[in-house]
């Protein structure tokens, strides 16, 4: 979602990877991998607020994302807009009486979850600061909101205050020195393997799209095939073209409203646990 750069290729490449800098170097010993922070800056910073992300919303529409408590702050301004791109948004963009699948901001867990691997003293701060504020009121957390430990589980940037979660501007290096080493491990109840290629014999010609840099995704299976053709119109250089692209599973057309995890299901009968979902320009006549 986020795109990818030299720092994205050499963290997935599984092998050890030295350039003329030796602080560009990346390694990786069995599950965990060392690189520097700084190839990964721009991925995973908010534009709002300039810091890593904390609870990172999408918005379903463009796929900017922002931090939850940023985007609650910029709404409260009476903006009902992407602050990227300016596309426009019901009055209640996270409006959570309804289905997560139907909310025009959405959260992005799989986004949240390599954020806390690459920098979990973050979260650990996040959770000693939201005791130290209702504490410092005397206010008592709920009981589902504290584990055994006594430590907070649920979700930051609600009632309470806005966190400067970028923390300190050195917790991030300011000459980007910095290095992180991570588990490559990430487990999720919702999370799927997904490859996008392109449909390589259409029924005609002109419907031929060309191969993403990077076919094999890991994301949400909550994912619906209309967001799905939105990433696709955007790596593509499609722009406003995304309701041309078709999404196929096993040949058959796949309608923007099933999920990915409703697709695996019901759809994809392959041994192999990679969903695989091929692409096209939609024939003219299908309109």
């Amino acid at each position: 979602k986020n795109g990818n750069t030299k720092g994205d290729d050499d963290v997935g490449n599984g092998n050890d990877t030295t350039s003329s800098s030796s602080s560009l170097r990346t390694t990786r010993v069995g599950n965990n991998v060392d690189f520097p922070v700084s190839n990964l800056h721009s991925h995973l910073t908010c534009s709002l607020c300039k810091g890593y992300f904390r609870d990172p919303h999408t918005v379903a529409e463009c796929l900017h994302t922002f931090c939850r408590s940023c985007l609650i702050l910029y709404f409260r301004q009476g903006m009902r807009c992407c602050p990227t791109c300016n596309i426009r948004l019901g009055p209640d963009p996270f409006h959570t009486s309804i289905s997560i699948q139907s909310r025009e901001v959405i959260p992005d867990r799989t986004l949240a979850e390599v954020v806390n691997k690459i920098f979990p003293w973050m979260k650990a701060q996040e959770e000693e600061d939201e005791r130290n504020f209702y504490a410092q009121r005397g206010i008592e957390l709920k009981p589902e909101y504290v584990q055994q430990e006594g430590t907070t589980t649920k979700g930051h940037g609600g009632s309470g205050s806005h966190h400067n979660h970028g923390g300190s501007r050195s917790s991030r290096g300011s000459s980007g020195g910095g290095r992180a080493n991570v588990s490559t491990g990430m487990v999720a109840d919702d999370l799927l393997d997904l490859s996008l290629e392109p449909d390589g014999q259409p029924p005609n010609m002109h419907q031929r799209l060309p191969s993403l840099r990077n076919s094999l995704l890991r994301t949400s299976g909550r994912l619906k095939i209309v967001s799905v053709k939105k990433y696709l119109a955007q790596r593509l250089g499609m722009k406003e073209s995304n309701n041309l692209i078709e999404l196929l599973c096993n040949g058959d057309s796949m309608g923007d409203e099933l999920s990915l995890t409703f697709i695996l299901r019901t759809r994809w009968f392959s041994d192999n646990k990679v969903l695989t979902l091929k692409y096209r320009l939609e024939e003219e006549d299908s309109k």
